[in-house]
């Protein structure tokens, strides 16, 4: 029990000499350490929002591509059975989510509806000849499984033909490939200008305290023991710059996201504060590492000479 206590005594006089110093330093280069929570937080703000833009990008694009239809146009004089066959089949196919039978009973009720006033009776007035074939609305998981499923219901008998708008699906699909390619390539850029612009900071920061580094290998210090402390006042730095950043633009994108859905409420925005909230501290835990880490490496040319 004495060999514990005895060992432990000097780790946690040390730990507590690490804190104290770290405290007494921030305090003493607070102006310098202002400049860096200043520029964390700031650059840090500028990534969430890109974040948060590309992430309403991918929930509008999923949305557009949930709706994708065909339309499986049936021969005019196929046996209702046989309609209900080819829908059974379709069913059936990978990756198809949702089959619905629209009878020509019901294509005609809403020509009717749509196009003609309430008084008009369109098969009345053909004579009750409905020309209408039936047809079927089908949706599939995604973009990339639509002309599959069409060659394979195209290839059924009693099946006319089989609509999914190819050179319109085809756009679509090559304009969500580049906008979640930019997307990604935006955020990555900006988090290396980010990590390039708080570390350039934080060496600004070291470099103001080069004396101070000396001092200490002259004295005996180990590279380690002068570390510690740059390292803890770096991990203070990016949190508190972070946790800035992550507060602000929590709050500022609840706020405008309130104000600004119900005039675009068409848009699949994002509105789940849990995923605002995720983003946030993910930023904040980024931003405390690399704190850490950036003032860890800046000592790197300092304690070599």
């Amino acid at each position: 029990m004495l060999a514990i206590g005895e060992g432990a005594t000097p780790v946690f006089r040390s730990i507590s000499y690490y804190i104290r110093h770290t405290l007494r330093s921030l305090n003493r280069n607070r102006w310098m350490g202002a400049a860096s929570i200043a520029t964390t937080a700031i650059a840090f703000f500028i990534l969430g929002i890109f974040i948060m833009g590309v992430l309403n990008i991918q929930a509008i694009s999923k949305k557009i591509e949930s709706n994708l239809e065909m339309v499986v146009w049936i021969e005019a004089d196929t046996e209702r059975s046989e309609v209900e066959n080819i829908k059974t089949y379709v069913e059936n196919l990978g990756n198809v989510t949702q089959v619905k039978l629209v009878p020509k009973e019901e294509g005609i009720k809403e020509i009717n509806k749509n196009y003609f006033n309430s008084e008009t009776d369109l098969l009345k007035t053909l004579n009750g000849d409905n020309p209408l074939p039936d047809y079927l609305v089908v949706k599939v998981a995604g973009p990339e499984f639509v002309k599959d499923v069409a060659t394979k219901i195209n290839a059924l008998s009693n099946v006319d033909k089989v609509d999914y708008g190819q050179e319109y699906l085809d756009k679509l699909m090559a304009l969500m490939y580049w906008m979640r390619l930019i997307g990604a390539g935006v955020i990555i850029l900006f988090l290396l200008a980010v990590i390039f612009l708080i570390g350039n900071t934080i060496r600004l920061t070291v470099y103001a305290r080069n004396k101070e580094i000396q001092i200490m290998r002259f004295v005996g210090a180990s590279n380690w023991f002068i570390r510690w402390p740059f390292l803890l006042e770096g991990l203070v730095l990016g949190l508190v710059g972070s946790l800035i950043a992550a507060s602000v633009l929590y709050i500022s994108y609840i706020v405008l996201i309130d104000n600004v859905a119900k005039y675009v409420s068409f848009l699949p925005l994002i509105k789940d504060t849990l995923i605002v909230r995720n983003i946030s501290l993910l930023i904040v835990a980024i931003g405390t590492v690399l704190g850490g880490i950036v003032s860890f490496l800046s000592l790197g040319r300092y304690l070599r000479l």
